[in-house]
């Protein structure tokens, strides 16, 4: 199941996104917050796939949402679209890249463009949640595999101090490296 959460002060604006977003995009569930707040609150206990996020909100904007976002390890890997409707200027499009976010789409909003680019966010975070598992996994694996070698090392060690006989170690000149 496909995870989006919505971000905007204006309860018409999520209803329509939500409506739209979960009848054009299978296997999808809109979530909504109409602070930046709840929405920091909702991206943290549910992770969800992207974040849309309107600009243009009382107390936090979505530029400050967004560095919130990003800043913080729990959802640092979420992309996030910011749209508006007034702050459609290139300044305002660098802040919001700047800001971290992924995608900038202007309102009224193209509903090809916002699906398209909703794809794109998700094929994203599916992508980057995957590379995450694979390095975990990873470390893990080398994590095991050096704990091993430690054992390994250390059990060659405890026969080679407790043998009743002498050895040593030559190296390329004759010389010895290990009495």
């Amino acid at each position: 199941m496909i995870k989006l959460l919505a971000i905007d002060d204006n309860k018409n604006n999520l209803l329509a996104l939500k409506a739209l977003l979960e009848d054009l995009l299978d296997n999808c569930i809109v979530l909504t917050a109409q602070s930046a707040i709840e929405g920091i609150e909702m991206a943290k206990k549910n992770n969800p796939d992207t974040i849309i996020l309107d600009v243009i909100m009382p107390e936090l904007d979505g530029f400050q949402t967004c560095k919130i976002l990003k800043s913080d390890k729990a959802t640092e890997s979420i992309p996030v679209i910011l749209l508006t409707a007034l702050m459609t200027d290139t300044n305002s499009k660098i802040k919001g890249l700047e800001a971290g976010a992924e995608a900038f789409i202007a309102k009224p909003i193209d509903t090809s463009e916002l699906i398209a680019q909703t794809r794109a966010m998700i094929r994203i975070k599916q992508a980057e949640d995957k590379l995450r598992i694979k390095k975990q996994d990873l470390e893990h694996k080398v994590i095991n595999q050096a704990k091993k070698l430690d054992d390994t090392d250390r059990d060659y060690k405890n026969i080679l101090e407790n043998i009743g006989e002498g050895i040593g170690k030559l190296d390329e000149k004759n010389n010895f490296t290990y009495i």
